[in-house]
């Protein structure tokens, strides 16, 4: 029986295998983050999460204080409160977090961007021609850059909405 020997296990260059887009043929382009509107959504979020965290210890409060019979006593109250809650939270994900790609990646024939969540979502290389800018945001304490919340159409004449850098579809392009 042959001595065992180390074997060397060849694996693609770092960013081309993971890039979105990859997948489908043709050269992929570099995948490029879009770290403003990120910032500007986390900050916001975080503004949005504690102004929530403290009216819900302020209710918390109200009803641990409260000299009326049974409050604290019956459960349905607080399971009322941690539910609305929690829906208000997952709410406040969606509006901010939840309309900011973390990043996008052009190719000859379409625009790929990746949603928050992980999903890609591809739109026609024209979309980011046909683009609108709904509105623009300047730096704040909320965003460390210029931001627009930029309006692109689907291939089904649907439309979504994102939240990124000012130019970040200008430099994807490379304009």
């Amino acid at each position: 029986m042959a001595a065992p020997r180390a074997v060397r296990i060849s694996r693609p260059a770092s960013g081309t295998a993971t890039e979105p887009g990859h997948r489908r043929g043709g050269p992929a382009t570099r995948f490029q983050p879009n770290r403003g509107g990120t910032a500007r959504a986390w900050r916001l979020f975080a503004v949005y999460a504690i102004a929530l965290l403290a009216i819900y210890l302020l209710f918390l409060a109200l009803a641990l204080t409260s000299p009326v019979e049974g409050v604290r006593d019956n459960a349905l109250p607080w399971l009322y409160l941690s539910v609305v809650t929690a829906a208000l939270a997952a709410a406040g994900w969606l509006l901010t977090l939840g309309r900011t790609p973390s990043g996008a990646i052009l190719r000859s024939e379409e625009l790929v961007v990746r949603e928050r969540t992980g999903r890609l979502r591809r739109f026609p290389a024209h979309a980011l021609s046909e683009r609108k800018v709904v509105h623009r945001y300047s730096p704040s304490l909320l965003g460390p850059q210029a931001t627009e919340f930029v309006e692109l159409r689907t291939s089904d004449r649907g439309r979504r909405t994102y939240l990124v850098g000012e130019g970040f579809f200008e430099d994807l392009a490379g304009r």
